[in-house]
């Protein structure tokens, strides 16, 4: 429960202090008040767990929204991929991020980033925590932020940003290529001091770089510019003012416009020329007569016109042309004055304008004027260059500053800037939310809050850069205090911080929290090794190919176990030519399905080391290491022994249509309405109806059943659907001749296709009723006899016992006491009779048994024992056994573990487990021994790494003579026995209101044979 006190409202904070009374309200309240959304998925990768009031904020999703459903249900179509490798790649490596859209509840998309972490419950079951915070802001100004800078860095114009004192600051990509100077060789240094016009162009643009400084009017300035003093160009250059934050800076756009002058010089020698590029210029031009009526234009500006053809302007005043644009009255107060100075012979410098044209389309141009005088007479001469782009460029280089700023002060990461003395220069605000509140300015003393394992690096790193004066994107983690006392993990990523000379004064560090991030390598770091003794241990192959798809590891036991091959045989082979060569084909294109999807699963066949060949079901994921080398991890499950149950299954599925046409017993098939769908042969000999005369009518139309019995069928069926067992029920029908038979009936439901079908199988037991009274009368008689074969049993039994008895101690008295004084020929007899007479009291001993538990005579002595110090008495007993067929036991019980039981029977029932554990398990195998408790139960197991069982030999088991033979399988175990002690002991547990049970995984897999014991148990 967490208690908050409010204190006094300082001027700029509402401050209140949070007592909580264990950490878990901490995370709870943390959680449920960050902009970060947390997640929790269960093991099928649903919700379990939001914090409601993000995903409210985020998404618009209330609790009832996301829980149960997956995270899948919610991404776009296009990222359903990147969500799912976020979650599963965040299985394997424990930190990957992805990057996807969300649906918001409005039916908007938003960006999420996101990754996912495994962790584990106390209870031990394994969820998934699913991290994720809002990036579309960050993702639309990226966005713009690239077309930006491509519009900067790709402009045709030679683009150079000046500071007031003439130095270079920045240039685009197209001015490096054409000054073929370094971006390092031109950055801080003065235009004068750079060789790219000769001296008086020089002089000139000095002058007018210092007018503009002044006046801030440039006139536009034709020149020719030195390629790294190589090559001579023409270029027309022009200068606009710039303010980045408080600094004023001059843009110095250049034209290449050798073309232009190379025209110019063409036009005078041939008029076909001068037409030619007059009208494929790449600026619109114009040309006036003295009158100002325009005479001549070219094909460039009409395109700029799109909505003007020659006919429309040739011949017409300019002043009459710029009537027809919708912003005529604009540009006449623009151009009248330069109108009137071109008419008097005078030039008043170039402008930018822009025009709206019929269809609403803005354009900008960049205005340049002459006079030519050709034979005594005078023309105007006008130039428009289109620079909408340019100027769009202009609107967003300065919209991207201020989007510079809005990032910087509101992206989750923090910024610091460190001047080369060691002083705080700026800390975005982001630092003060990371630290819960903690103010760090250029007063702060920083070391105070670091962790003291952590300074001496800080130290070391500072010392350092300020000696070296130099940084190389250096990475710190280190630990730091917040407001609230708590120490968290921090990254701080250093990079060179330049003034606008581009000389360093300090760094700048991006710093941000990953205390997750921290936790999760410790958990990875501990689990590290778990997992290798896992994948060691796995029953399942597991490999790892590389990209040529050769075997860089295994788990190497697993595969000597299952394949035999040792690791040397397969590190670095090609994993498909271990596999059968007819399957090749389709491995193959399961691959190319992998290369697609990432993942997925098929079965093929693995060679045994002995030339065999293995089913295996094989799963496959790829990923890439820490290198970013590609990978595949497969996972091959052994199906052999399905593959061969499948097959028995497709043979027998080829018969059950026979068998079902062909069943003596009666089956047919109705809908949930009662609609007879389906009978067989059967069925129509049972009810006397064809199948033409009854599918598709409902079963009640027929005077087959009573009322009372149709009531029955469906209160069956209904009992049916809430899980209730239905049981075979014997009625008495009426058939189609009228004549009166009996059936055994019983129903059932099958599912097929979301729909209930009704199955109803009926056996014909006229004759079996008829007979039933015979029955009766016989089995009154057969009691009797059973009666007397039961004393029979005992009477023999323990007449047989007094002179087995003799026969099994004599032998045993000549054996242990006479041994030496009998001859070797004589010895041999005696060991034989005394073998036989140890067979044959058991045996005895087990009739008798059975034959007092059939009489219900066998009362058992119930005390209290402790169970652990009887197991360990029955081991010591059997040791001897042990130790001759080389079988280790081991215990795992618990000490005192008290029950009430019949002493005698539980050591006969133990004895018996040990005795059939060490038989059944070749030399050198071992046998545990289990003991443990729960409030109620007492449970001991006898588990043994021998010759297994099968499913039809589990089912036999525990029936009176129930023994499995092992004979001809040469599995060095003892055969012998009469498989009557676990029906025997089975009969014993039950008496204790117990249970005994037995599992194993197949042939050579060992078995596990339980026993349970009731601590509450009283005889009746």
């Amino acid at each position: 429960m967490l208690r908050v006190n409010f204190l006094e409202r300082s001027e700029n904070h509402n401050v209140f202090e949070a007592k909580p009374e264990n950490i878990e309200d901490i995370y709870q309240f943390i959680i449920e008040n960050t902009n970060e959304l947390f997640a929790v998925l269960n093991k099928n990768f649903k919700h379990e767990f939001i914090n409601k009031s993000a995903y409210l904020k985020v998404l618009g999703y209330t609790e009832e929204d996301i829980i149960g459903k997956r995270p899948r249900d919610f991404v776009h179509p296009d990222d359903i991929t990147l969500a799912v490798s976020a979650i599963k790649g965040g299985l394997i490596s424990g930190d990957v991020t992805r990057k996807f859209r969300i649906k918001h509840k409005q039916g908007h998309y938003i960006w999420l980033e996101a990754k996912a972490n495994l962790f584990k419950q106390k209870n031990g079951e394994f969820k998934i925590i699913f991290i994720s915070r809002d990036i579309t802001k960050s993702i639309q100004i990226e966005e713009s932020e690239v077309k930006f800078r491509s519009l900067f860095e790709h402009s045709p114009y030679l683009i150079l940003l000046l500071d007031a004192s003439g130095r270079f600051v920045s240039l685009n990509r197209t001015a490096l290529k054409y000054l073929k100077f370094g971006k390092d060789q031109l950055i801080g240094k003065h235009f004068r001091d750079i060789e790219i016009l000769n001296q008086d162009d020089m002089k000139i643009l000095e002058s007018k770089f210092k007018d503009f400084l002044m006046k801030g009017s440039f006139s536009p300035f034709e020149f020719k510019l030195k390629q790294n003093s190589l090559n001579l160009y023409w270029v027309s250059i022009q200068a606009n003012r710039v303010a980045i934050g408080e600094k004023q800076f001059v843009e110095i756009m250049i034209e290449d416009i050798s073309r232009r002058k190379k025209a110019e010089v063409l036009l005078k020698q041939s008029e076909a020329k001068f037409r030619h590029l007059f009208d494929k210029s790449p600026f619109g031009i114009m040309i006036f007569d003295s009158k100002g009526n325009l005479i001549s234009t070219n094909s460039t500006l009409i395109k700029k016109f799109s909505t003007l053809s020659p006919n429309d302007i040739v011949g017409k005043s300019f002043i009459d042309i710029i009537k027809l644009l919708k912003n005529s009255d604009e540009l006449l107060k623009l151009f009248m004055k330069r109108y009137k100075a071109i008419r008097k012979g005078k030039i008043d410098g170039s402008i930018e304008f822009k025009i709206i044209k019929s269809d609403d389309t803005i354009i900008w141009f960049y205005w340049e004027s002459s006079i030519v005088d050709i034979d005594d007479e005078r023309y105007y001469q006008v130039i428009l260059q289109d620079i909408t782009e340019k100027k769009l460029s202009e609107v967003k280089f300065r919209e991207s500053e201020a989007k510079f700023r809005n990032i910087i002060e509101n992206t989750k990461e923090a910024i610091v800037i460190v001047g080369l003395e060691g002083k705080i220069k700026y800390v975005s605000p982001q630092l003060s939310r990371i630290l819960k509140g903690r103010i760090i300015n250029s007063t702060s003393r920083l070391f105070e809050y670091i962790h003291e394992e952590d300074v001496q690096q800080l130290k070391d790193f500072y010392i350092d850069v300020l000696k070296k004066k130099f940084n190389f994107d250096n990475v710190l983690e280190f630990r730091i205090l917040t407001l609230e006392n708590e120490y968290i993990w921090i990254s701080s990523v250093s990079k060179n911080y330049f003034d606008d000379k581009g000389n360093i004064i300090g760094f700048i560090s991006t710093i941000k929290e990953i205390s997750d991030r921290k936790l999760a390598e410790l958990r990875l770091k501990d689990s590290e090794t778990k997992y290798r003794l896992i994948t060691e241990n796995a029953n399942d192959l597991i490999r790892v190919l590389n990209k040529d798809f050769e075997i860089e590891f295994l788990n190497e036991a697993t595969h000597e176990t299952v394949l035999g091959y040792s690791k040397e045989e397969l590190l670095n082979k090609q994993d498909i030519y271990f596999n059968h060569p007819d399957d090749y084909r389709n491995i193959n294109r399961f691959m190319m399905k992998v290369f697609k999807t990432g993942e997925g699963f098929h079965e093929s066949r693995l060679k045994h080391k002995n030339g065999n060949y293995i089913w295996f079901e094989v799963k496959i994921r790829c990923f890439k290491d820490e290198q970013g080398q590609q990978k595949y991890l497969l996972v091959y499950r052994d199906i052999n022994e399905r593959k061969k149950t499948e097959q028995k299954l497709k043979e027998s599925e080829e018969m059950f249509r026979i068998v079902y046409e062909n069943a003596p017993t009666a089956i047919v098939l109705t809908d949930e309405k009662g609609f007879i769908l389906e009978q067989n042969q059967a069925s129509e000999k049972i009810f006397g109806f064809r199948a033409d005369e009854i599918i598709g009518r409902k079963f009640q139309d027929f005077d087959v059943f009573t009322l009372d019995q149709i009531q029955l069928i469906k209160n069956t069926y209904y009992a049916l659907l809430k899980g209730i067992k239905a049981k075979p029920r014997d009625l008495m029908i009426k058939k189609r001749d009228g004549s009166v038979a009996w059936i055994n009936w019983q129903i059932s439901i099958l599912k097929q296709n979301e729909l209930n079908l009704i199955e109803t199988i009926a056996h014909d037991i006229t004759k079996e009723k008829k007979a039933q009274l015979v029955i009766e009368k016989e089995n009154e008689k057969l009691l009797e006899l059973n009666k007397m074969k039961n004393e029979l049993v005992s009477r023999v039994s323990h007449e047989l016992k007094t002179p087995l008895n003799s026969i099994y101690g004599g032998a045993q008295i000549l054996l242990n006491l006479h041994k030496n004084e009998i001859s070797a020929e004589a010895l041999e007899f005696v060991e034989m009779i005394y073998k036989g007479g140890s067979r044959l009291k058991k045996l005895v001993e087990n009739l008798l048994d059975i034959s007092i538990i059939e009489s219900n005579y066998l009362v058992l002595d119930l005390k209290e024992h402790d169970i652990s110090k009887i197991i360990k008495e029955c081991v010591e007993d059997i040791m001897y056994f042990a130790r001759e067929r080389e079988i280790e036991i081991s215990l795992h019980i618990l000490e005192n573990i008290i029950c009430k039981i019949d002493k005698l029977r539980i050591e006969q029932v133990i004895t018996n487990l040990l005795s059939n554990a060490i038989k059944n398990t070749p030399p050198k195998g071992s046998v545990k021994v289990a003991l443990s408790q729960d409030e109620d139960n007492v449970f001991m197991s006898v588990q043994d790494t021998g010759v297994g069982l099968t499913l039809g030999e589990m089912d036999r088991l525990f029936s009176k003579f129930g023994k499995i033979e092992r004979y001809g399988q040469r599995m060095n175990v003892d055969i012998e026995g009469t498989g009557l002690g676990l029906f025997i002991s089975k009969e014993i547990i039950d008496l204790h209101k117990g249970s005994i049970s037995v599992e194993s995984e197949g042939k050579n897999r060992g078995s596990i044979f339980t026993v349970r014991l009731n601590k509450s148990f009283e005889s009746n």
